[in-house]
């Protein structure tokens, strides 16, 4: 996940490195950023998630059931965020 929480901007994706994206609750993650810490984020239905075998086929578009169903035991991923919204999650192998 693309995640540099700390500090806040407008666009924050969370450091071009593989994260473990975690499921919260429904429509709602977490994932670790570069410093540790855990940092929670929504999807909606403009969140793009592009899917690596485990969330969904190599490649494809992924939907947020797809994401909360492969996510209960996480996943490595980039996500890009914007006002703690993903906009952009790519699932990572």
């Amino acid at each position: 996940m693309d995640v540099r929480a700390d500090p806040p901007a407008p666009r924050s994706p969370v450091a071009g490195r593989r994260r473990a994206l975690k499921y919260l609750a429904p429509g709602k993650f977490t994932i670790k950023t570069p410093k540790g810490r855990e940092q929670a984020f929504g999807v909606d239905d403009n969140t793009k998630i592009t899917g690596h075998g485990k969330i969904c086929g190599e490649g494809q578009s992924c939907t947020a059931e797809q994401l909360e169903s492969s996510t209960k035991s996480g996943v490595g991923a980039t996500v890009v965020m914007k006002n703690g919204v993903a906009t952009s999650i790519v699932e990572t192998n």
